[in-house]
């Protein structure tokens, strides 16, 4: 996708607000207005709608960027994503574990719609590579969803927050809340290169936030590897 591709509208800058995120520098609009992607799909939105969602959007504030998504805690984070992917034309690719790749017709399909292989026991270097494709794309956001599977684990794998610092991008904080019904995003953000207070504002943001499986949601907090056979995933 080329930069040229996206428009602002009065009506998405009126959807614009920023809003304070403790502890965070938040990234504003640019004087235009909000990146707008064309091309959303008018059926995907109307089955947010029908199902009692609210689908929030304000736009991009930059061609290129990165999203964090939180809780996620069940296999029906994947369709309801694709929806809002859908609705509002964002052609965002997303890290996903290499083996879902690999499934026969799936494993295509899921490339096609933005998937990116990640090998979970040789993660070293994908920093570096998707910063480097990051900066020869016109446009590129990536979608990570930092607690790397939808069971219980004792953190957030900390690849996102490398790749945020080092490529120095706007950071969308995107949410799944099944218990208010919302999906989406309002707010960007800087990454101040403080991990610990950085995380710290992450998890106060989050609050109240709600996954399908509640129970499932790890806390927002670096991840501590328990077993040395653990492999350090993005």
């Amino acid at each position: 996708m080329q930069a040229q591709d996206v428009q602002a509208t009065s009506q998405q800058r009126a959807l614009v607000d920023p809003g304070p995120v403790p502890g965070l520098e938040v990234v504003l609009m640019p004087p235009s207005g909000p990146l707008v992607p064309k091309g959303g799909s008018r059926l995907a939105a109307w089955c947010l709608k029908a199902l009692g969602w609210r689908n929030d959007f304000p736009g991009l504030p930059d061609p290129r960027g990165l999203f964090v998504v939180y809780p996620h805690t069940s296999n029906w984070d994947f369709p309801m994503g694709l929806l809002y992917k859908w609705s509002h034309g964002l052609p965002f690719r997303f890290w996903i574990k290499d083996s879902a790749t690999r499934l026969p017709v799936i494993g295509p399909w899921i490339r096609w719609v933005g998937g990116v292989a990640i090998n979970r026991k040789a993660a070293h270097g994908v920093v570096e590579q998707t910063i480097e494709e990051m900066r020869r794309a016109d446009f590129f956001w990536l979608v990570v969803a930092p607690e790397g599977t939808r069971s219980y684990t004792n953190g957030w794998r900390t690849g996102f927050y490398h790749l945020w610092r080092a490529a120095d991008c706007p950071l969308g904080l995107a949410y799944i809340d099944y218990a208010h019904k919302q999906i989406g995003v309002q707010h960007y953000v800087r990454c101040s290169g403080d991990m610990e207070a950085d995380f710290a504002a992450l998890a106060r943001y989050y609050e109240g936030r709600t996954g399908h499986h509640p129970e499932k949601a790890a806390p927002v907090r670096p991840y501590e590897r328990t077993r040395s056979r653990d492999a350090e995933q993005p």
